[in-house]
């Protein structure tokens, strides 16, 4: 009789996490005020697995992401990478596991520092990670640039030689280069051309099934999230307030905010309405 299989492991869990952040205080001898931004947060990725978290500017996404990435410690809650809760591993621990999970920013035009050529951009992390043999360096750069659709001779350019686009395919390839399991990518196609958007999410895809790596795709776009993930979290007031796959939350949405966030969502390429909804004024942050 053969051995019962082992349960798989999961990625990523985030286990119960509250934020406040502190506010300045009113006067001298006030106590500072604090607001709470995030609520009791819990959910899981499986590795091959990616999950996109959807809502609207204040929900608290990228205040999560931060949380998830360890450049911010949650007010209560744990966040587990294979396992290891991030923020409790020394800072050392902590730089070396980086290397397990890596992040592609918003706006390709600001996260790539103008004054430096693509290869010291691509290979930044290996760098951190005390990497310091430059052949070797070029030769995994010139790959990371040729597995994003770019080529080996792009290495001695500069970011502003680069379309939105382009850019934003040099971020991603910067996040693979030390073979993450995860990437945490917060609106990754958000500040490009509705023509350019597809590509993008295609190569994600392309990298999700072809490399094995997970992603944690934050957006306020539903088509987005759509188009690469298999579950969905709809965040609402720094709450989860809904989950499931893309086409049950998209088909048969539960929740008041998520019917309205739905109404108002665009497909990719398509222009947004002039009404939104789903937007309020009193988001937190």
């Amino acid at each position: 009789m053969s051995a019962p299989t082992p349960p798989r492991a999961t990625l990523l869990d985030v286990q119960h996490v509250s934020h406040r952040y502190r506010l300045p205080r009113p006067g001298l001898l006030a106590p500072r005020p604090s607001v709470k931004v995030l609520h009791d947060i819990c959910f899981s990725i499986w590795p091959g697995q990616s999950v996109g978290i959807v809502g609207e500017s204040g929900a608290g996404k990228s205040t999560l992401a931060r949380l998830i990435m360890a450049l911010e410690t949650p007010t209560s809650g744990r966040v587990r990478l294979l396992g290891r809760d991030l923020h409790a591993m020394p800072a050392a621990q902590l730089r070396l596991a980086r290397a397990d999970f890596q992040m592609v920013f918003q706006d390709p035009y600001s996260s790539l520092d103008p004054r430096q050529r693509i290869w010291r951009i691509v290979t930044e992390p290996l760098r951190a990670l005390g990497q310091r043999d430059h052949a070797l360096l070029q030769h995994k750069a010139a790959e990371m640039l040729e597995r994003v659709g770019l080529q080996a001779r792009d290495l001695q350019r500069y970011p502003h030689e680069f379309s939105g686009g382009q850019r934003q395919r040099i971020a991603i390839a910067r996040a693979l280069i030390t073979r993450p399991r995860l990437i945490v990518a917060d609106e990754p196609v958000s500040a490009l051309d509705v023509t350019i958007q597809t590509q993008v999410l295609d190569l994600m895809l392309e990298l999700k099934q072809t490399v094995g790596v997970s992603f944690l795709l934050i957006s306020h776009d539903v088509a987005v999230i759509h188009h690469l993930c298999e579950e969905l979290l709809v965040m609402h007031r720094g709450r989860i307030v809904e989950r499931g796959s893309p086409a049950q939350v998209v088909q048969a949405p539960r929740h008041p905010y998520t019917k309205a966030l739905i109404a108002a969502m665009p497909r990719i390429g398509q222009g947004r309405r002039h009404a939104t909804t789903a937007e309020h004024d009193d988001d937190l942050i």
